[in-house]
């Protein structure tokens, strides 16, 4: 049985996470740094990372693979509350030489609204079909 092989998690407008795509490598050996400053919190010029993000990764992940919420947090409030729309997360991956793509959005008036796809493809370089 092959394994999967996890590639990148795409995050916009999903809780602490504003309107620019945030890209995390998940395919790597190496130990990965992650730091924030949350701004939105200073007090008297003190920045902390408390509320930076960093579990907001986990929150997403969970999200897209199974639709769990560890934090119990309102499907509605998964949305940046400064931009208030087009909250997207996708996950890449590849399993026995294919390809996949997992994407999820709320409040998105590109998209449709709410929803999400499943995409595939065979080689990296062609584009992403859909599967459901």
């Amino acid at each position: 049985m092959s394994k999967i092989i996890w590639d990148k998690l795409y995050i916009r407008n999903f809780l602490s996470y504003g309107n620019n795509v945030t890209e995390i490598n998940l395919n790597t050996n190496n130990a990965t740094f992650i730091s924030g400053k949350n701004f939105d919190s200073a007090v008297d010029g003190q920045v902390e990372s408390n509320g930076s993000g960093k579990s907001t990764i986990l929150n997403a992940l969970l999200e897209i693979l199974g639709d769990i919420n560890i934090s119990n947090i309102a499907k509605t409030d998964l949305v940046n509350n400064r931009n208030g729309k087009n909250m997207e997360i996708a996950l890449t991956f590849s399993k026995n030489n294919k390809y996949y793509k997992i994407e999820k959005f709320r409040s998105h008036k590109e998209k449709g609204g709410n929803g999400g796809y499943i995409l595939c493809k065979d080689t990296p370089d062609e584009q992403w079909n859909y599967i459901s």
